[in-house]
């Protein structure tokens, strides 16, 4: 009896464990969220600092094996959409990342107010 308890209970922690995740769907709670407008307006203040936040892949724009792949990202905010240029690390490029796939990013802003991406989901 305390064994089947004991899986029940189990069973109902991962349930629930799943079930939030779900609903949460945001992977890097404990970021702060870039805010679109101060990057583009203040892209050089901003160095140094980790954010999140999710866009679509727009275009590939440029690729090299050392420093990886650059592309355009568009980024929902204030009932708009803005282009957003993000640096896929070369340690990243096994993904396969496609043209309008939305992705959660994990960033961090790099000299000359670059985007780099630290992690990313696939929405």
């Amino acid at each position: 009896m305390f064994v089947t308890q004991f899986i029940l209970y189990g069973l109902v922690a991962i349930g629930v464990g799943i079930l939030l995740t779900r609903l949460v769907g945001e992977p890097y709670l404990s970021m702060a969220k870039l805010e679109v407008d101060d990057y583009l307006h203040h892209a050089g203040n901003l160095r140094g600092n980790a954010y999140t936040f999710e866009g679509s892949i727009a275009n590939a724009l440029a690729w090299t094996p050392d420093e990886g792949r650059l592309f355009s990202v568009d980024v929902e905010s204030d009932s708009r959409i803005d282009i957003l240029p993000v640096l896929l690390p070369a340690h990243l490029n096994h993904h396969n990342v496609q043209k309008g796939q939305v992705y959660h990013f994990s960033i961090e802003i790099v000299e000359h107010g670059l985007i780099r991406v630290k992690d990313f989901q696939k929405k």
